[in-house]
């Protein structure tokens, strides 16, 4: 059968293009999309007074994370000037060699998710591009607690990468054993391991799996989502390996993830490294399935 390898890639990138073009960066604006610096900004964009901050501020850090605004009375630090109004945090310059890392939560055809597997994506229903779909930034897990005790920040939760709710958090737990070294567990007690990759239309490490009951999760070589196709168009069973496997240069299959938050998309996985994909199986084996890319179970 011949492959969509064309096909699946640019619809993905039509998508989040319409995705990118219709969602203002969460660390570079708030909703009036006016710049941020000092926690403060005017409705004209102007810089504000940084020590006319509203509200009782509380303490500054949370966890990796440096709160501005109404949170803190203080300025961003000079290397994480900009402050988004938003999530009330202050942003950083990344200089990590595997680029800026990015977030979202997109469930039928997929966009970067983080990858140092210690963070999670902060999402806002004021960044909620489609039902399915919605922009976030990258946080440490002390954030996502945090936010949950601030009703006034309800538009605010942080999601997993199949898009169900930060809760309690990831239960702490050993890492486990069997991944493919190329492209490893991550996140939690096996750390932050997901390698570099080239940032093209669809390459891009995510660390992808951690939940409320999986405290660790696995590194996948490429953003875009793969799913079973219709046999009768004549394309192979499952779609969106060619992918992972160009980026990642192993063998890929189709990781299946449960529970998701919508269920409509529950057949909707992530290509990773198929040794990586079996031992997580074995690891959780009523949450996850790995699929061939002719659809056979492993």
């Amino acid at each position: 059968m011949r492959s969509a390898y064309l096909t699946v890639p640019l619809f993905g990138l039509m998508l989040e293009a319409c995705f990118l073009v219709n969602t203002v960066d969460p660390d570079a604006a708030g909703a009036d999309g006016g710049a941020r610096q000092d926690g403060r900004v005017d409705a004209d964009g102007s810089e504000g007074d940084a020590s006319s901050a509203s509200g009782d501020a509380g303490e500054c850090s949370v966890g990796a994370e440096r709160l501005c605004g109404p949170y803190c009375p203080d300025r961003c630090p000079e290397d994480r000037r900009s402050c988004s109004e938003v999530y009330h945090r202050c942003a950083g310059s990344d200089e990590d060699p595997r680029g800026r890392e990015h977030c979202g939560v997109n469930l039928p055809v997929g966009i970067p998710y983080c990858y140092r597997g210690a963070r999670l994506c902060a999402t806002s229903e004021l960044h909620r591009t489609h039902e399915d779909t919605w922009g976030g930034v990258c946080v440490d897990h002390a954030y996502c607690r945090w936010v949950l005790g601030q009703p006034e920040l309800a538009h605010i939760r942080c999601r997993y990468s199949e898009g169900t709710l930060f809760d309690e958090g990831p239960p702490d737990e050993p890492c486990g054993t069997g991944s493919d070294p190329s492209w490893p567990f991550c996140g939690g007690q096996c750390g932050d391991r997901c390698p570099g990759t080239y940032h093209g239309p669809s390459f891009s490490p995510s660390c992808v799996g951690i939940s409320e009951s999986r405290g660790f999760g696995v590194c996948a070589p490429s953003r875009l989502r793969c799913s079973p196709v219709d046999p009768s168009l004549g394309l192979d069973p499952i779609q969106g390996l060619d992918e992972c496997q160009a980026a990642g240069g192993v063998d890929c299959v189709c990781m299946l993830l449960s529970p998701v938050a919508l269920p409509e998309y529950a057949d909707h996985g992530w290509g990773v490294a198929r040794r990586s994909c079996v031992a997580y199986r074995d690891r959780f084996p009523t949450e996850v399935r790995c699929l061939d890319r002719r659809g056979h179970e492993l």
